[in-house]
């Protein structure tokens, strides 16, 4: 008896032992468990927060946001709960350009409530790029020119992997007035092809294989030119802008959508067209500016219109939904000179505006806002010309100006104190320049004479 009594007792105890081992290690695998549950969780979380970087810089808003899933990742309160897990994710600004992302998940443990952090930087890798300029540019120089002939001045170009596509009002109806150059080699550029699309163009901006021109004639607005052989272009359509009896003046391209605009008119100003099919052009939608509209650029889904309007000289256009567009902000400029052209540097969303000379005292030609947030433009710096400015480039950290003024039409300024900009550099041209584009370190610069375009570099 007494033997059974003791191989009981043993047996209890031993039982006792195991049962508490056991259950140890059940807890050891629950935590263990949940921690690896709760890892995924947040690098899940790390991954969602890049995915909604990647549909926008704007997106990845500063703050604490939980996480909603719908087909795409997005924000969605502070704190999202999933079973015992609870995931908040913290956006904190290091710079313009890159965010600090914490993924923090947290869940009951025994005695204590349990936590886990990943973390990571963000950058917005679409604005943080390679400098656009190399060499010497305070000494820039003349790679090559191109005479169009005598009585066609140019108004406008486009410029892709150095072909030059020109648009240009002819003194005769006769006269070809779009051309497409070709300077791949810059020293010795020549004219590959030509259309006379009557009776002139104050526009083109280029999407593929087609060229998108603002025509001067009220009854055929926009023409669609194929450019798929550079030697043989032709217009494939013509198309009457519904509601506007006035003159194109300005056009701009992005993916199938065309945003054009016209000389001041009773009906409205600015025109979304779809262009999916080049063929056959279709108005979206219009909106009233009640000026002029003399130059469109677009950055992202914003256009940014330089008008002739007395109170907001210009004109920010939100064009996400191009069958809606909707106006998100205005600029009203001192006094009442026209602003003639508009850039964004998308280095550092430095906004240039052009505009007219004024005999007016504080009447800048040349301002430069910061559009980081298009809803809030900010006013970085001013600068008073000595004629008209009818092109505001800025690239690093430099502001490039096309103008009228006879000693110097282009110039060079360094513009990184944008409340106190340095002359660089100028070059002196037989006739006012209107319009440039750099690529690759090159100035393409329309200049109304009929030594047409200038090609600029630096030492």
């Amino acid at each position: 008896m007494i033997e059974v009594i003791l191989a009981v007792a043993l047996l209890a105890i031993f039982a006792s032992s195991l049962s508490v081992y056991l259950n140890n290690q059940l807890a050891y695998m629950t935590r263990g468990q949940s921690a690896l549950e709760a890892i995924y969780l947040a690098q899940e979380g790390l991954e969602a927060s890049r995915s909604i970087r990647d549909t926008g810089w704007e997106n990845l808003a500063t703050g604490t946001h939980g996480l909603l899933y719908d087909g795409t990742w997005s924000f969605s309160d502070t704190q999202e709960l999933i079973g015992i897990f609870t995931r908040t994710i913290l956006v904190e600004d290091i710079n313009e350009n890159e965010r600090s992302v914490i993924s923090w998940v947290t869940w009951p443990g025994t005695t204590a409530l349990r936590s886990i952090m990943l973390a990571t930087n963000l950058s917005n890798w679409r604005e943080i790029i390679e400098p656009l300029l190399i060499g010497d540019w305070r000494n820039p120089r003349t790679l090559g020119t191109v005479d169009l002939g005598p009585g066609n001045e140019p108004t406008d170009l486009a410029v892709r992997d150095g072909l030059i596509y020109l648009s240009a009002q002819a003194s005769s109806g006769a006269k070809p007035d779009f051309f497409i150059i070709d300077a791949t080699n810059g020293e010795s550029p020549f004219v590959a092809g030509q259309i006379d699309t009557a009776p002139g163009l104050n526009g083109v901006d280029i999407v593929g294989d087609f060229a998108y021109l603002a025509n001067q004639d009220a009854a055929n607005h926009l023409q669609v030119a194929n450019i798929n052989n550079p030697s043989n272009p032709y217009l494939i359509s013509s198309y009457r802008l519904t509601g506007n009896t006035s003159q194109a003046l300005a056009i701009a391209a992005t993916g199938t959508v065309i945003v054009m605009g016209t000389a001041n008119d009773s009906g409205p100003e600015l025109f979304t067209v779809n262009v999916a099919n080049p063929s056959t052009p279709a108005v979206l939608n219009s909106l009233e500016v009640g000026g002029n509209v003399n130059k469109i650029f677009i950055k992202g889904d914003k256009a940014y219109l330089a008008t002739s309007h007395d109170d907001k000289e210009v004109i920010i256009v939100d064009i996400a939904n191009p069958g809606n567009p909707a106006i998100i902000a205005q600029i009203n400029l001192p006094n009442t000179n026209d602003a003639l052209g508009v850039h964004v540097n998308f280095q550092d969303n430095r906004l240039h505006i052009a505009r007219k000379l004024s005999s007016s005292a504080n009447s800048p030609e040349v301002s430069i806002y910061n559009v980081a947030d298009p809803i809030n433009p900010v006013l970085l710096g001013s600068m008073e010309f000595v004629g008209d400015v009818y092109s505001a480039y800025g690239a690093d950290n430099l502001m490039f100006l096309a103008s009228s003024y006879s000693s110097q039409e282009f110039q060079i300024y360094n513009a990184i104190n944008p409340n106190s900009m340095e002359y660089w550099a100028g070059i002196n041209f037989p006739q006012l320049a209107v319009d440039m584009v750099l690529e690759n370190n090159i100035i393409y610069m329309a200049i109304r004479s009929n030594d047409a375009l200038r090609i600029i570099t630096s030492q």
